[in-house]
Order: structure tokens, then C-alpha cells, then sequence
């Protein structure tokens, strides 16, 4: 949390407290000086619910209208997850398999049911052969879905069929599969699926390294290379494609020991968590004006967005990626919690704010007003002092805009004389 004050004169102590869907959670306070920030931490125990709304609120008699500072938690269920694979006890199942933020599913290649599919968020193909071109027609429809889909190719030299997926859905391909050792040499630690990963930048590490790999060949859709072996080839790319992710490997998992470096474990959760929604805690009111939810639209595919007195509205829904982004067309004007509703009554709760800057009570200096209206062509009277004098500088300012229109006047005339005397003369 982040407490500003801004003027005052004394350091001032001003409690705070912390609400969870109404009810107090805890009550501490602070000390802020005048024009001071104060950034500071709390634990909480968020309680097993599906939607949590928050707020902070302070004693500020002074400005009543923003002592309350809302927002939401929505609460992500468990992330489905389906390995393809043949291997019955996989490195990809002992991740996953005994955490209790993922569902995880296995399925032999041969016996991959449309429902299978359908259930799964997070998608992995991590099979020993090919499969079949009926398959990928399947996951390519996962993949307009919205699905995320990470794909550990198989140790062939045929790979036809995984190829015309790929290919179909401008993605790269796989060619040149070469039996060389190679060591992973560069993994692009700023990008979003290593954030925070690493406490700072990893010089001098020994990434995995690679008994046999493909080369990528670049399809129409932009590629992000996370991983490169030496010699700069991309080893680990992530595209986005029709309304999903794919994540691609360009060596088989059992190649070499990428299954049991350290760098396996954040891969595999990170590209999974791109099957989640990523929420705002709250919206600013006037800045924001959408609502992105997970929730499935109701049986007239519409949702409906109401406040805290039961005034709703229907909003407009606009697909994206994995998720629905719901336009309010700015009829969120009050700050608060908002309930969004979808199909089969399930809800999320969004939390808008005003703008913070509204607390701003610095101002320019007369010298500074001066300055920046001189920047920008305009002509600015700057009136200082006390209350009963305004009237005599106003005078002043009139005085002085009325001489500059009768010297104007007076120029004009004195050109107009000089051309008729001029005329006259010759």
C-alpha cells in the first residue's frame, strides 16, 4: 500500500483500515509528514471465497470524498491441464500432477476424446510420434477457442502432420532435425513468462543442454524467442495465434536434461498461467471504461454489470483472448464495487475508483503560470495580493488593454495619412 499526503505542517498520525466484503479485517495506522510518501505492507489471509471485495479506508476530515480506496480479487479456480504423451510417469505430470492449483489429466495419443480437449485450459503435446491430422483439426479449434498450447515435438523425421498444424495457423515450423549436442546459451529473462523469476540478472549459468533439436522456420505471425542455443538459434518460441498461446519447443522433452533444470518448473507454470485472465485490482472512473471477466456470457449472451443498490445495466461484450472484455460506455460514474453476472449466476466483482489526482492540492507558481502561458501563445494577468485590491488591479489591466487599442488605432490612422499625403505629393 501507498499512502501521499500532501501540505499539512505538523507529522500527522492517521489510522487506516482494512475492510474484506464488509467487514474489518484489521486496524493500524501511520505517521506521514507533510508532503511525505509512505509505502508499507501487510499479510493477509484471503478467505476461501471466489470474489473478495476489498477496500482501505482512512480518517481524513479534511477531504471526505476519497477516504475509501476500493478493489477486487477474483479468485482463479484451478487451471485445467491435458498431457498428450505416452510416458506414463512424465516430468510434466510429476509438476503438476500434486499441486492443487491445476487439474491435471493425462491421455495416451491414440485415445484423445473431443472432451478431453474441450475441459482443458493448458494443452500439452509431449508424445513420442505424430499424430494424426484428425487431432490437430481438434486443437486447432482449441486454439481459436482461446486455448493455450505448448508443444514438445517428437525425435522423427516425420512430422508431417504437427507441420501442417503449425503451418495452417501461420505459426513456425520444424525442419532440420539434428542429432548434435547443444547448450542453451541465452533465455530472455525480461520477458513476461521469466518475471520475477529471477532475483537478478543470471550471469555465468549452466543452462540445460540439448542432444538433438529442430531448426524454426518462420511463419507470418511474430515470434517471441525465449530460449537460444549457441550459434543464436531459437530453441523455446511463444507465439500468440487465433485467440490463443503456443508455446514451442524446438527439441523433444527427453532430449537432453531441459526436464530436470531448474528453468523447467517457472517454464511449464508460466506458460500455463497464460490460461488465466490477467485482472486489474480496481478501475480508475473517467480513465477505464471496460470490464475484462472470464465468466461465460448469460443464455441470451449477454451480461449485466450492478452496483451496490441494485441499478444495473447491460454492457457490450467484446471477445478476446481467452476472456470478454465488457465496455461500460462510461455509465460507471460512482466509486465502488460493481457485480458482473453471467451464465449459470456465476459472478465476479470489479472495484472503480476516482482518480487519485483529484487529491492533488499543489498549484504553479505565479511566476510558473506566466511561463507556461507564454509557451503556448496566450495572454495571462496574474492578480496577487489581497482580496479588496482586485478591483484596482482589474482597473489597471482594463487601462492598460485600452491604451493598446487606441495606440493600434493611432498607427492605423498615421499609415493611412502617410499613403494620402504620399499621393498628393506626387
Amino acid at each position: 500500500m501507498s499512502f501521499k499526503r500532501q501540505g499539512g505542517e505538523n507529522t500527522q498520525e492517521i489510522p487506516v483500515e482494512l475492510r474484506l466484503n464488509g467487514e474489518q479485517y484489521t486496524l493500524f495506522s501511520i505517521e506521514l509528514a507533510p508532503d511525505s510518501k509512505l509505502d508499507t505492507a501487510i499479510q493477509v489471509m484471503i478467505p476461501n471465497e471466489a470474489s473478495i471485495q476489498a477496500s482501505i479506508h482512512i480518517d481524513d476530515a479534511g477531504m471526505t470524498y476519497d477516504n475509501d480506496f476500493y478493489f477486487a480479487l477474483n479468485i482463479q479456480n484451478s487451471i485445467s491441464v491435458l498431457e498428450i504423451t505416452d510416458e506414463s510417469n512424465s516430468a510434466i505430470r510429476k509438476a503438476f500432477a500434486t499441486d492443487s492449483s491445476y487439474q491435471y489429466q493425462q491421455a495416451n495419443p491414440g485415445s484423445v476424446s473431443p472432451e478431453l480437449l474441450e475441459k482443458a485450459q493448458f494443452i500439452i503435446l509431449n508424445s513420442k510420434s505424430d499424430l494424426s491430422s484428425g487431432f490437430y483439426q481438434l486443437l486447432g479449434e482449441q486454439l481459436q477457442a482461446g486455448k493455450n498450447i505448448l508443444i514438445f515435438p517428437p525425435k522423427s523425421d516425420n512430422i508431417i502432420e504437427l507441420n501442417q498444424f503449425l503451418a495452417s495457423n501461420q505459426a513456425v515450423t520444424l525442419t532440420n532435425w539434428d542429432t548434435a549436442n547443444k547448450e542453451i546459451r541465452e533465455v530472455t529473462v525480461d520477458n513476461p513468462i521469466y518475471q520475477n523469476v529471477f532475483a537478478k540478472d543470471p550471469d555465468d549459468v549452466l543452462w540445460p543442454n540439448l542432444t538433438g533439436s529442430y531448426q524454426f522456420k518462420n511463419g507470418s505471425v511474430y515470434r517471441d524467442d525465449l530460449m537460444k542455443t549457441s550459434g543464436g538459434y531459437a530453441a523455446f518460441v511463444h507465439q500468440e495465434v487465433s485467440n490463443g498461446h503456443l508455446f514451442i519447443a524446438s527439441f523433444p522433452l527427453q532430449s537432453g536434461n531441459f526436464a530436470n533444470h531448474p528453468i523447467f518448473l517457472p517454464t511449464l507454470f508460466r506458460a500455463s498461467s497464460f490460461s488465466n485472465k490477467q485482472q486489474s485490482l480496481y478501475g480508475v472512473i473517467g480513465e477505464q471504461t471496460w470490464i475484462n471477466t472470464s465468466l461465460k456470457p448469460q443464455q441470451d449472451n449477454t451480461f449485466q454489470i450492478s452496483d451496490s443498490k441494485e441499478n444495473s445495466f447491460i454492457p457490450q461484450s467484446i471477445p478476446q483472448r481467452g476472456f470478454t472484455r465488457l465496455e461500460t460506455m462510461n455509465q460507471i460514474q460512482n466509486p465502488g464495487f460493481y457485480t458482473v453476472k453471467g451464465a449459470d449466476s456465476q459472478q465476479e466483482v470489479a472495484a472503480f475508483n476516482y482518480s487519485r489526482n483529484e487529491s492533488e492540492i499543489n498549484y504553479l507558481s505565479a511566476n510558473e503560470l506566466e511561463i507556461q502561458a507564454s509557451q503556448n501563445g496566450i495572454q495571462l494577468h496574474v492578480i496577487e495580493g489581497k482580496i479588496e485590491d482586485t478591483a484596482q488591479q482589474l482597473s489597471t489591466i482594463s487601462e492598460i488593454d485600452t491604451y493598446w487599442r487606441l495606440c493600434l488605432l493611432l498607427a492605423l490612422l498615421f499609415l493611412a495619412a502617410e499613403v494620402v499625403i504620399t499621393r498628393f505629393m506626387k
